[in-house]
């Protein structure tokens, strides 16, 4: 309770800072410019920096596009028993694609304890399709992100989710939610309202009967994740700092 109380009491006195400092590096190209803006100098420059992938990554992917599967796999990673990660969206959206005989499966990675989720999931009436996979260990993140269609992130919170950027980087169709600077990962066709779980199914049934959009997307978002390279983004750090440290 105290938490929500200071809440803006913080965010006041943090825009006050931010748009009185000298200089200022943000971790999103546009959201949390106009939403903490500076007199300052400043600076785009994500913190999620992810290095450089591989064309066969693209190449593999398109073919697992093409290739016909049994099970339609959607999946994302994050703490289980944290409800502004948005499950419950997806779970709602997962009953609505049911109805219309469009059944998929739905990975979770990720800390937490899931009797919520599979609560919720026994509620909606898929609970035979989700799957909670506990923690990964990081060395096996990618083989997570390949095994998936979609990667789906209906979060409620966010600031620039490093699992999106992941994600697109293996090639991986995403639909997201509008909140924080996830927009700036994704095309926008694919983005929902967050809680909207009516366009979020409707995102992926999208996905689900044309191989050829998400061939489209898939590109797009292999594309999109180079500029998080860390060979990219260093540099513009560096020269920041030393941009800075002459003011």
């Amino acid at each position: 309770i105290q938490g929500w109380l200071m809440a803006p009491v913080y965010q006041f006195l943090n825009k006050k800072a931010i748009r009185n400092t000298n200089a200022a590096i943000y971790v999103t190209k546009k959201y949390l410019q106009v939403k903490y803006p500076t007199k300052g100098q400043s600076c785009a420059c994500s913190d999620v920096l992810i290095e450089p992938v591989c064309e066969d990554v693209l190449q593999k992917r398109l073919s697992k596009i093409d290739k016909e599967k049994d099970h339609f796999v959607c999946g994302g990673i994050g703490n289980i028993s944290v409800a502004y990660k948005g499950y419950e969206v997806m779970l709602k959206a997962m009953c609505l694609l049911q109805k219309e005989n469009i059944i998929v499966d739905y990975h979770i990675a990720g800390g937490g304890i899931p009797d919520t989720f599979y609560a919720l999931a026994e509620k909606y009436g898929v609970r035979k399709q989700v799957y909670y996979e506990g923690m990964i260990d990081h060395s096996k993140i990618n083989q997570f992100y390949d095994k998936l269609d979609v990667y789906v992130h209906p979060s409620f919170l966010e600031g620039l989710p490093r699992v999106v950027v992941e994600a697109i980087s293996r090639g991986c169709p995403c639909a997201t939610s509008d909140v924080g600077g996830t927009p700036e990962l994704v095309g926008i066709e694919f983005i929902h309202k967050s809680g909207d779980a009516v366009k979020l199914a409707r995102d992926i049934k999208r996905f689900y009967l044309n191989k050829e959009i998400m061939k489209v997307v898939a590109k797009e978002n292999f594309e999109r994740a180079k500029s998080y390279y860390s060979d990219q983004l260093k540099p513009l750090r560096i020269d920041f700092y030393n941009q800075f440290y002459h003011l």
